[in-house]
């Protein structure tokens, strides 16, 4: 693989943003998918997976949940959690609330390296609080 082009994330990744969460509580189940919020990420990032709400596949396409591939890397796009800078690669598939950027990488693109890409150059200058 070569370093020496340099053109944009969208080349080589796919970028997304979650669904909105339901607001029915009964829309979450404890089997199935995980859906992971903004406010979660500090929890994931320091390796706590526990109270993460899940999808039941009915309830994930009742509401249309999109599901996104695990190594995707995570980070708040929008409100009071972008300014913290948190950036998080999922081990496992999960459904994303829509105040989170997903962005897939293809297979020229090792999710760890985006994951520290984006740890190391900031997005928080170009987010929206």
């Amino acid at each position: 693989m070569s370093f020496s082009k340099v053109g944009p994330l969208g080349d080589i990744a796919d970028i997304a943003s979650g669904n909105s969460a339901p607001q029915d509580e009964a829309a979450f189940s404890s089997e199935g998918t995980p859906f992971i919020r903004a406010g979660r990420l500090i929890h994931l990032i320091a390796g706590d997976q526990s109270h993460l709400e899940r999808f039941s596949y009915e309830n994930a396409a009742q509401f249309k949940m999109t599901k996104f591939k695990k190594n995707s890397v995570l980070f708040a796009k929008s409100g009071m959690s972008c300014m913290k800078g948190h950036v998080f690669r999922l081990p496992f598939d999960a459904h994303v609330v829509s105040h989170l950027a997903i962005i897939t990488p293809r297979p020229s693109l090792h999710p760890e390296y985006l994951e520290y890409a984006l740890r190391l150059f900031s997005l928080v200058p170009h987010s929206r609080a």
